[in-house]
């Protein structure tokens, strides 16, 4: 199991949100401005980005965690600024950031209505596809059902696959 990033509570899960019209590649944390972002678990970091260097990202830092196969490397995103370098080792529960509302450009704003942390796991760094690494953290993280279904995760139905269809159909 996996340290919580941060202290707060999850603002949207990872899959799909707004009526099924967005996929969401991670796991959105409604943290205050310069809330403290922590390490999930032992690793090193293998890079700073700051704000516009990953598009949407906005300031970012990305760790390899000392995890398995499927998901060793996390992403924390949106940050209003970061305490370690890349190469750093860090420990479970070290404080590596500060959350933000950081979004890359102009134009990706939209990506980031509030201060928060995005955070994901990723099999594969750097991703050539994302959409094809993510990987869900709400099994690796310690979170209540309820933290884990907002936004509307759950069960599937039929605007899921209509959601599914309508996002397949736009990557052509």
């Amino acid at each position: 199991m996996l340290a919580r990033p941060t202290a707060s509570k999850v603002s949207s899960p990872f899959g799909w949100r707004w009526n099924f019209t967005d996929w969401h590649g991670g796991i959105d944390f409604a943290a205050p401005l310069g809330s403290p972002v922590y390490a999930v678990h032992p690793g090193t970091v293998l890079g700073v980005f700051p704000n516009g260097t990953l598009n949407k990202y906005g300031n970012t830092v990305v760790v390899k965690h000392d995890l398995p196969a499927d998901a060793p490397y996390a992403l924390y995103a949106h940050l209003k600024s970061y305490s370690v370098q890349k190469g750093d080792h860090v420990s479970r529960g070290q404080l590596i950031a500060r959350s933000g509302n950081t979004a890359g450009t102009h134009e990706d704003l939209s990506h980031t209505f509030a201060p928060h942390l995005h955070f994901e796991l990723l099999s594969a760094w750097p991703p050539a596809k994302p959409d094809q690494y993510r990987v869900d953290p709400t099994p690796y993280l310690n979170l209540s059902e309820s933290d884990a279904a907002k936004g509307g995760g759950g069960l599937v139905s039929l605007a899921a696959l209509f959601g599914l269809w309508w996002w397949l159909r736009r990557r052509r």
